[in-house]
């Protein structure tokens, strides 16, 4: 229906803008919410209508903050800004000015500004470098100085070059480093000397505890104990079976040489190290032997300054004792007391060892002996017994063999190894081992001659030869393996034990028999009434049991006394 213009007058604003300066060179523009230039002070410029939304000061205008750094202002030089919104508008004003002005004050101010800091940071330095140099400095070098000792250094030492209490403090710190490494000096060398002494002695009882020759032995002991300890003489004593003398048995040098020669032996408590040692069971110790008043002066050893008896123990008695002697004077202690008694112990336990095995060795070897002995006669006996001592075997049939040996099988069971012959068959023979035959003149059988054709095994039991087995190649080569002879070896030996228990097994039918035999004999004879009856019974009992011709059965006239 029609319409309302209206029309504003900005000339009083523009004044305002126009006239309105920050600085010299600072100026001032309008601007509304949608980013248009609607007053500057450059009229022309607001005609042109420029795009300004790019400007930081526009972009923080329209956000309702304030510029934070330096930008590019409307007049494309580098500018500070602000911003303030216009009352009862959507319009900003927002003023900037060069930044070449707006610090120009603060060039001025920089060489006065330079001068204060550089006179001020002289100063500063001046007083730092004195706190440094009396307080600070020492201070560190105490603290750098107590980590390295705290870290296992002790060879350090704080060097303080201040005076004062922190210069003392140092020194403190330096004396007990010095105190506290030569304490831990001596403790790592006595340490050190220990470890070196338990593991000499754990070497020597272990080299000891591998022999078991009792007289190799003790002369290992001796020589590994003078070695590793570096000590002057070295002898071990063993108790008689009367336990009344400890009598040399090994000693290191000439000296040692020549007592063993000349028997040496010391009496068991009397006035000697050795006898104390082994009357008491307790070791002795003689830290200056010149001044010790139960000792053996012995001329061979002239050097000894210090000597040590140590009692051999073995299963709670003594077996003896050893002396260990230095040509320094006090050269053991306690300590070495202990280590070298528990070295002795366990020497003793093998020596004692060495000794209980050669003795089980004796006594096996004995007992094999006698077992061999009796199986050979009961071997022999039970051959007598039998018709056919061998067999042969061939494609067609299993025959006996003659009563000859032949001589491959004589040669295998003579030396108990096995051994290539002539062979046309697989033969076993089994015969009286300790009465051989030599086979006749002209036996086809084996052939005495060494050929791959045949192979001969011993049949051993426990270690006595009772037969042999024989083979051969059925293609004539020969080719024995070792597979093929340790094959042969096990059939021989399961053929032993099986015929051994068969011969055990004829023996005990045979005991069987006899007893009951005994039994029926024993049984008629209990029923005679009379003596006369009796010994009737007994003859015709005996005489029907052996199938005796004759039996006659007297009785002896008792004897006057």
């Amino acid at each position: 229906v029609g319409m309302l213009a209206a029309q504003v007058d900005l000339s009083s604003l523009w004044n305002v803008v126009s006239k309105e300066k920050s600085g010299d060179t600072g100026y001032a523009y309008v601007i509304d919410q949608a980013a248009n230039l609607i007053m500057a002070r450059e009229l022309e410029l607001v005609m042109r209508r420029p795009d300004v939304t790019g400007l930081a000061g526009v972009q923080a205008a329209l956000q309702n903050s304030q510029p934070t750094n330096a930008y590019k202002g409307l007049s494309g030089q580098d500018v500070i800004g602000g911003t303030s919104p216009v009352a009862g508008t959507d319009w900003n004003v927002i003023a900037e000015l060069p930044t070449a002005e707006a610090y120009a004050s603060l060039r001025l101010l920089a060489p006065l500004l330079v001068v204060w800091i550089l006179v001020g940071g002289g100063l500063a330095a001046g007083i730092l470098f004195y706190v440094n140099r009396r307080v600070v400095a020492p201070i560190l070098e105490i603290q750098r100085g107590a980590q390295i000792i705290g870290g296992g250094d002790l060879a350090h030492r704080m060097q303080v070059k201040a005076g004062g209490e922190l210069a003392d403090l140092a020194q403190v710190f330096n004396a007990v480093t010095t105190q506290l490494q030569s304490l831990v000096g001596g403790l790592e060398q006595r340490v050190a000397e220990r470890t070196r002494s338990l593991q000499t002695a754990a070497e020597v009882a272990r080299a000891t505890t591998a022999v078991l020759d009792p007289n190799e032995l003790l002369r290992q002991t001796v020589d590994l104990v003078h070695e590793r300890f570096n000590l002057y003489y070295v002898g071990l004593f063993l108790l008689d079976q009367e336990g009344k003398f400890a009598v040399l048995r090994a000693g290191t040098g000439e000296a040692g040489q020549q007592m063993l020669g000349r028997g040496h032996k010391l009496a068991v408590g009397g006035d000697s190290m050795i006898g104390q040692c082994t009357g008491r069971a307790a070791a002795r110790i003689a830290l200056d032997v010149g001044v010790e008043a139960v000792r053996f002066s012995n001329p061979l050893l002239p050097d000894t300054r210090s000597e040590m008896a140590l009692p051999l123990r073995s299963r709670g008695r003594v077996i003896g004792a050893m002396t260990v002697q230095s040509v320094a004077g006090a050269a053991f202690d306690e300590t070495d007391i202990a280590i070298m008694q528990t070295m002795a112990d366990q020497v003793a336990v093998a020596i004692d060892n060495a000794r209980l095995f050669a003795q089980a060795q004796a006594a096996l070897q004995e007992m094999e002996a006698t077992h061999r002995h009796y199986l050979g006669q009961a071997w022999a006996e039970y051959a007598t017994t039998r018709t056919v001592s061998g067999y042969e075997q061939t494609r067609a049939q299993v025959k006996p063999l003659g009563d000859e040996i032949l001589p491959a099988a004589l040669q295998a069971v003579t030396e108990r190894r096995p051994v290539f012959g002539e062979l046309s068959r697989a033969v076993v023979w089994s015969g009286d081992p300790a009465l051989p035959r030599t086979a006749r003149d002209g036996d086809t059988g084996l052939a005495a001659a060494p050929s791959p054709s045949a192979l001969i095994v011993p049949i051993m039991l426990r270690g006595l030869p009772i037969g042999a087995l024989g083979l051969k190649d059925e293609e004539g080569k020969g080719q024995w393996s070792a597979e093929s002879i340790a094959l042969a070896e096990a059939v021989a030996e399961q053929f032993a034990l099986a015929a051994d228990n068969l011969r055990l097994l004829e023996d005990t039918q045979r005991l069987a028999a006899r007893e009951q035999s005994l039994n029926i004999v024993m049984a008629h004879v209990r029923a005679g009434l009379t003596l006369d009856q009796v010994l009737d019974t007994t003859a015709q009992q005996v005489g029907a049991t052996f199938g005796a011709a004759r039996v006659a059965v007297r009785l002896k006239p008792a004897t006057r006394v």
